[in-house]
Formats: C-alpha cells, sequence, structure tokens
C-alpha cells in the first residue's frame, strides 16, 4: 500500500480506490486494476492449440512468441460472416483476437477473427518448409502408433507417420483409412526412410 500511494500519490489512490468499490469491485478488483491495467487491443498470429478443459487458445504471434488467451461462453468466433463455437478452431488458423487484460495478469478474449482458415490454407503454405506430394495403396495400418504402410504404384513402399499435432480433419481422416485404400498426402522424408506426414490431401 505504501508503495502504489507513494506512485499514485495519496489522493490518486484514495480517488481511485473509492470509484473502484462504488462500482462494486472491491479492493481486489481495484488493485488488480492499478497493478495490470486492461488494455482494450488485438493480436494477431496462428492458432498453436486448443484447451477447452483450462478454456484457453494459444497463439503463435507474427512476432514469434505465444500468448494464452482465456475465453468462455461469450467468446465469438466468427468466419466468413458465420459464428461457431471456440472448440472449431483448429491448428493452423490464422485469426485476429481482441483482448483485454486480467486480474491475474494474463489476456482474455470475447472475439475472435479468423481470417484464414488452415484448411484453406492446406498443409504446405505459410511455414518455410517445402513438402513432398506421395500417394498410393494403403496398408499395414498401426492406429496405436499412429503409422500406415504406403505403396506406390512403382517403387518401394514408405512408412507414413502422423505428426506430434496434426490437424482434426487429418486425424479423421487417419481413423478412416483401411488396407487397400488409395490417398494422396503432403509431407517430407525424415530418418530411417519414414515419410512424415503434414496433411492428407
Amino acid at each position: 500500500m505504501w508503495r502504489i500511494g507513494r506512485i499514485l500519490g495519496p489522493t490518486a489512490l484514495v480517488a481511485a480506490l473509492a470509484a473502484g468499490c462504488a462500482q462494486g469491485g472491491g479492493l481486489g478488483g481495484v488493485l488488480g486494476g492499478i497493478l495490470n491495467p486492461a488494455p482494450s487491443n488485438e493480436v494477431a498470429g496462428t492458432v498453436s492449440s486448443v484447451d477447452t478443459r483450462s478454456q484457453q487458445i494459444y497463439i503463435n504471434t507474427d512476432n514469434g512468441q505465444q500468448i494464452a488467451l482465456q475465453y468462455d461462453s461469450r467468446t465469438q468466433v466468427a468466419f466468413q460472416g458465420q459464428n461457431y463455437p471456440v472448440g472449431n478452431l483448429e491448428r493452423g488458423d490464422y485469426v485476429t483476437a481482441r483482448i483485454q487484460g486480467t486480474t491475474n495478469g494474463g489476456y482474455y478474449t470475447d472475439a475472435i477473427q479468423v481470417t484464414q482458415s488452415a484448411q484453406s490454407q492446406g498443409p504446405a503454405s505459410g511455414n518455410g518448409v517445402n513438402y513432398q506430394t506421395i500417394e498410393g495403396t494403403v496398408g499395414q495400418i498401426s492406429f496405436q502408433d499412429g503409422t500406415f504402410l504406403l505403396s506406390p504404384r512403382n517403387g518401394a513402399s514408405t512408412l507414413v507417420t502422423m505428426p506430434y499435432n496434426p490437424r482434426q480433419t487429418d486425424v479423421q481422416r487417419f481413423n478412416q483409412l483401411r488396407n487397400g485404400s488409395y490417398v494422396r498426402v503432403q509431407g517430407q522424408y525424415v530418418g530411417n526412410g519414414r515419410f512424415q506426414l503434414a496433411g492428407f490431401m
């Protein structure tokens, strides 16, 4: 209290406390607002993941940082003029989120605009990686390991592995694979002759 008083001045501090308490925020809300002012701002970046359990969205911003945004049932996600649940966001979606500070030092968003969908970008855009495309017949599927064998019409078979954090649409496609299915995938060759999938085509 003494330090806050020295920074704000006693008159300004009393005025701030009185105004905050009058609005029903209580002393904790007032101090939270003083120590962590709630800016009304926007952040743009690519969705890294959505944790529905803790209700947080992780965004990789354009300047290379990752920010966690809290959300709730009031948060609206808009894409091409329609509103969607937050759970519909996918890894790789490029978004602009309206944010404000919270009393615990985090950030909250009530409005998210999807400017480019991960599905519309395709698996090979925006990350600087030159992916290859391979196609063939599926065999030896291991749903536990997230792998399947892909045999082209000509040439040796390749073991395709799912990425660490795949898109939901790719998870669905993988779960629907059957021996003998013919598929095209994009990705890159990694060690031991494996091909890491970036996305189904």
